[in-house]
């Protein structure tokens, strides 16, 4: 797997096996919480119910985890980072690319990165949920092969819009068959018996 590469001549893309901190807690909270109507969870738990996350976090030890970092020269500018969240799909959490930093294809480089990573390393497919305005990042997911699988209300951050990316062709061909988009495949006939009635 590839660990670092450049892009742009500027910037320079790491998978890390952890963020600059606090600098990174820091700005996911300005980014995703700030002037925002989201809720940091965090703020209400009890100590008790932070120790209970670090525990039940703890039982998933080997989990795969991906992180990559951004920088432009030596600035921490943006990243993306998710896990294996069953046998075969990798649930891309969160990503982000500072203002200053947008609009020069860095968020497409990176989504396209974890699509590439987690194929090489088996995952069927990648799923991710995204505030439903946040056309920034929901349109360069399309553009990139993503669809739309659902929606979901998360009372700390609001109407999510789910998405997900199949890496199998044959549930690709699932997705597009079972939302009316095209007639089964022969494959996907064999597969729902269709062809033995």
């Amino acid at each position: 797997m590839t660990v670092e590469w450049t892009y742009d001549e500027n910037y320079t893309f790491r998978v890390v096996d952890s963020f600059e901190e606090p600098m990174t807690s820091n700005l996911m909270r300005e980014i995703f919480f700030e002037g925002f109507p989201s809720v940091d969870p965090k703020k209400f738990l009890t100590d008790q119910e932070r120790q209970n996350e670090a525990d039940l976090r703890s039982k998933i030890k080997d989990r795969y985890h991906l992180r990559i970092a951004v920088h432009c020269r030596d600035e921490f500018v943006g990243w993306t980072c998710g896990w294996q969240d069953t046998d075969n799909r990798f649930y891309m959490a969160t990503s982000a690319v500072l203002p200053e930093h947008r609009n020069k294809g860095i968020y497409t480089q990176l989504v396209s990165a974890v699509l590439r990573i987690t194929k090489e390393e088996g995952f069927q497919s990648v799923h991710s949920n995204h505030l439903a305005a946040n056309n920034n990042v929901i349109i360069p997911k399309l553009k990139l092969g993503f669809v739309i699988t659902g929606m979901e209300m998360l009372e700390f951050a609001g109407m999510m819009v789910k998405t997900a990316f199949y890496h199998h062709p044959i549930r690709r061909d699932l997705y597009l068959y079972r939302v009316g988009m095209q007639q089964p495949s022969a494959v996907i006939r064999n597969l729902l018996g269709y062809d033995d009635l």
